[in-house]
């Protein structure tokens, strides 16, 4: 029998050394991988049972009854690891679709890949992949040609077979609603709908999209036509609530040069800028969200036109079409407005002009311009994408007919470009046909990426300023946040926050550049209004022992429910993730009331700590100082943001009461009790019943603390209770919060 227990200990050993490089790493839980560490287990086994020389039936039984456990333990290990709608595809491979014509126009099948030759900056490249994308099934075909798919975005857990994805038409319908009239909205919608029931089949598969002011997620990647159907119900019901944020390109303005009577006007060119740029990045949020699928796809971006205000949204919209081709996307661009009519003194919707303009034919032609320029931005966007722009029409059927068409046939070559490197440079791409007489229409080239180190200080900030405003949320390292709340003298309530990073994913070797940790925080009010902003940066220091990084800082603000975010980014490989939580500060009831539990596990020596806290309505780097109430006599307590203690820490807590009644010589009496209880309700510890008097007049409350040793508690979760009593008044505040122990 101890033979049998040390074989299986031997085993199991060896089984644990070789899955343990498999457990903490991110990999594809493919059929190969499986393969690989099995094969890897049977060899470590094969040579561990060479090396006893046993005989026995029975012992030889019992080895492979154990390597049989350890192939089970394997594939649950893959099965626990597996990624969820992932849709990995090398970033190295360059894919172009590729769309085969005759001389009538009709699509060309059964070419091979040695029929195509394919060069980069007039260097032939050797084609790696090739497949022939073939969706011919009738309009309005029955449900049951292929089986009901949805694939949600790639942070939700389901689980979606690539070659499924790939075998459909990939639809995605971004509705641009700033700006857009609410009879432009309804003409949008409906014409997807009439798409929708007329002509899509189950070969489509659609997602849809709504900008306003922000991205919001209609429907998921689908070709359930009911499910789009009832999202399209829902986005019906926004025409009615839409608020035109940005003015009409098209409305005729006054001369500025003209008599305007004295009245000001106020200048909103920046704001426009910032506007249109913050469109464009919305279309590049879709685009990077389907960026792994390794297939065509058409974008119809329905608006009402992008107007250019600077030379940035030129900037921007160079980066739009190198999102679109990066991630092998046509857009086939809708002006919502259809055939427009200009008024000659202005439509019903705005002012008419006045002055010289009037009568000079200035604020026609400025008309006129303004809607060339609105709708060439949109043609733009199609043209260098592969796709086509429809405007000066009130029927956009059309649009879904071309990109359908467009999507039906193609050709999908992928090759490795020759070129060593990622310069951030533009190649071109050129692909000829060994068939005669063929017309090919492709994709005409490509911007390669670059390291995140090559870019500029305004590109870095830029990219930053982009994740924000498009409302993703990057998790590439982790984060924990804590949020606790102060009430102040003046009726605001200040806000401490602390983030704290694991060091081991931040530092990325050594080297003399400075690695530095950017911080953007803001917190946005019921409304959506921000009304907190906070920019920072961290030193990252690989010779620090310590095993994380903690920020800290606070937000000072009126009682009410806040979301409040933060976005970090290390600036050696450019990784950023983000947080982002609710809060919600209670109105100052005006009697016996705490703040939040600040839990910690040491004190630092800080006898003034100050938080740098940027003032309303200032500009963000206008800050001032507020002392810090995470202080325990001449210390600072160092929150704990997962609240998770291990056995050999102490237990700190620090809160505050408010409105406790003070005696004659300005003292307070309140009494502390409190007890540690585990989860089914059992009593395990009591601190001593303590009593405190002092009040922090610049706080405005009473400061109270408790300590706790935690080496008697065995692991797990536990709840501490906190009961204090005014001995004054007998009012009685009643605290509880968990806690874990490991």
């Amino acid at each position: 029998m101890r033979k049998m227990t040390c074989l299986r200990l031997i085993v199991y050993l060896n089984i644990k050394n070789t899955l343990s490089p498999l457990r903490g790493s991110s990999f594809s839980a493919t059929p190969d991988r499986g393969l690989t560490a099995s094969a890897t287990i049977l060899c470590a086994a094969a040579r561990l049972f060479s090396s006893l020389h046993v005989k026995s039936v029975k012992f030889v039984a019992h080895f492979f009854a154990v390597l049989a456990f350890a192939a089970l333990l394997v594939w649950s290990q893959i099965a626990q690891t597996r990624p969820r709608v992932q849709f990995r595809v090398s970033t190295e491979l360059v894919l172009v679709d590729v769309r085969a014509l005759d001389s009538h126009s009709r699509p060309i099948t059964g070419l091979k890949a040695s029929d195509f030759e394919v060069s980069e900056d007039g260097i032939p490249q050797k084609i790696e992949s090739f497949r022939e994308i073939q969706l011919q099934s009738p309009p309005g075909a029955v449900a049951q040609e292929k089986e009901r798919l949805v694939v949600p975005r790639q942070h939700e857990n389901v689980e979606v077979p690539l070659a499924k994805v790939t075998e459909h038409r990939l639809w995605i319908l971004l509705f641009n609603m700033a700006g857009m009239q609410a009879d432009e909205m309804i003409h949008a919608v409906d014409s997807a709908r009439k798409f929708m029931r007329q002509t899509m089949t189950m070969d489509d598969l659609m997602a849809v999209y709504s900008f306003t002011g922000e991205l919001r997620l209609v429907c998921n990647l689908t070709n359930d036509r009911d499910l789009l159907l009832r999202a399209l119900d829902k986005m019906d019901k926004l025409s009615t609530q839409q608020d035109v944020s940005i003015p009409d390109s098209t409305a005729a303005s006054a001369d500025q040069s003209d008599d305007q009577l004295g009245e000001f006007i106020a200048d909103d060119t920046e704001f426009a800028i910032f506007d249109t740029n913050r469109q464009l990045v919305a279309l590049q949020s879709v685009l990077q969200l389907y960026k792994e699928i390794p297939a065509r796809k058409a974008l119809l971006y329905f608006s009402a036109g992008i107007s250019q205000r600077d030379t940035s949204n030129l900037d921007e919209i160079g980066l739009t079409t190198d999102f679109a081709n990066r991630t092998n996307t046509s857009i086939y661009s809708v002006d919502t407005r259809g055939l427009v009519a200009l008024a000659p003194g202005g439509s019903a919707r705005e002012r008419g002009p006045r002055g010289e303009g009037m009568f000079s034919g200035r604020a026609v032609t400025d008309q006129l311009s303004r809607l060339s320029s609105s709708q060439e931005m949109m043609q733009t966007l199609s043209k260098d994408t592969g796709g086509k722009a429809l405007v000066d029409s009130n029927d956009f059927q059309p649009a879904f007919q071309q990109a359908r068409e467009d999507n039906s046939h193609y050709y999908l070559l992928g090759y490795y470009s020759s070129k060593p490197g990622r310069d951030g440079q533009f190649r071109r791409i050129e692909v000829r046909s060994r068939v005669p007489n063929l017309k090919l229409t492709f994709r005409r080239g490509y911007t390669s990426p670059k390291p995140f180190q090559a870019y500029s200080y305004k590109e870095k900030e830029e990219l930053l300023e982009r994740s924000i405003i498009s409302q993703q949320h990057p998790q590439d390292f982790a984060v924990d946040f804590r949020a606790d709340y102060f009430y102040q003298p003046s009726g605001q309530v200040l806000v401490p926050l602390s983030l704290k990073f694991p060091k081991r994913e931040l530092i990325h070797g050594e080297g003399s550049q400075k690695q530095k940790l950017d911080l953007v925080g803001f917190a946005r009010d019921a409304q959506g209004q921000v009304v907190q902003v906070l920019r920072d940066s961290i030193d990252l220091s690989a010779s620090d022992s310590s095993d994380a990084v903690l920020y800290q800082n606070a937000f000072m603000m009126n009682p009410g429910i806040y979301n409040v975010t933060f976005f970090a980014r290390e600036n050696r490989g450019g990784q950023m993730t983000s947080v982002e939580q609710q809060i919600k500060l209670p109105v100052d009831p005006q009697h016996l009331i705490a703040s939040t539990l600040v839990f910690g596990t040491n004190l630092v020596e800080n006898s003034n700590p100050q938080f740098q806290i940027s003032q309303p309505g200032k500009g963000h780097d206008e800050r001032i100082s507020i002392a810090s109430p995470l202080k325990i006599g001449n210390k600072e307590i160092i929150p704990l943001t997962d609240r998770v203690f291990s056995r050999l820490q102490q237990f700190y807590v620090l809160f505050y009461v408010y409105h406790a009644k003070l005696d004659s010589g300005g003292k307070a009496r309140l009494k502390l009790n409190a007890s540690i209880w585990d989860t089914g309700g059992k009593k395990l510890s009591d601190a001593p019943p303590v009593t405190f008097t002092d009040l922090d007049s610049a706080a405005g409350g009473v400061p109270c603390h408790v300590r706790f040793p935690l080496n008697k508690f065995a692991p797990g979760k536990y709840s501490l209770k906190i009961t204090v009593l005014d001995e004054l008044t007998q009012e009685q505040v009643l605290l509880e919060e968990q806690f874990e122990v490991r």
